[in-house]
């Protein structure tokens, strides 16, 4: 049943189709109780994050956002960006408004 579910992440009621005739007499919330112990691992599994490290000085993420419509000084609506840079070894952020891209 291990293998079936683990190949084929099959669902309870599928499962029990399959081995009903194998002679499996239990209910399905029993199958379903040993299900999850089956899938807790894996789900733990697929939360794991690998962690990237990088040396000071060799690596930033940069990106641009637009933050809207802005009056200047004559009332005239001016687009208004923001540059953001992290750095990746400190996690340190530069911001930046400006006029355009």
């Amino acid at each position: 049943m291990r293998q079936r579910y683990e190949a084929c992440g099959l669902s309870a009621v599928r499962l029990l189709e399959e081995i009903r005739p194998m002679g499996f007499t239990g209910s399905i919330d029993i199958l379903r109780r040993h299900l999850a112990t089956l899938s807790a691992p894996r789900k733990a599994a697929a939360k794991l994050t690998v962690r990237y490290e990088t040396p000071p000085g060799q690596q930033a993420q940069a990106d641009w956002k637009y933050c809207g419509r802005f009056a200047e000084g004559k009332g005239m609506l001016i687009p208004i960006y923001a540059f953001v840079m992290v750095l990746s070894f400190s996690r340190m952020i530069f911001v930046r408004f400006t006029r355009s891209m």
